[in-house]
């Protein structure tokens, strides 16, 4: 775990994660309901469940897929 700290008092979290074959890391936002992931080659191919959207903190609304990863 990597903790960063800004200049206003607040801070992120970092964490290792795996999903799947691929190992990273990933943000870990405490206040969100969902994770967004951007779509890259080593996620192409997670299967989609269905579609949703996603409201930014700017009021902007993005459409995502919705995806099942295993092993996360």
């Amino acid at each position: 775990m990597t903790l960063t700290q800004s200049d206003y008092g607040g801070g992120r979290i970092y964490l290792p994660v795996r999903f799947g074959n691929f190992m990273g890391t990933m943000r870990l936002d405490t206040g969100a309901s969902t994770t967004r992931v951007t779509l890259a080659p080593w996620n192409k191919d997670l299967p989609s469940v269905g579609q949703s959207a996603s409201t930014g903190a700017s009021g902007r609304t993005t459409a995502c897929d919705d995806v099942e990863a295993k092993n996360v």
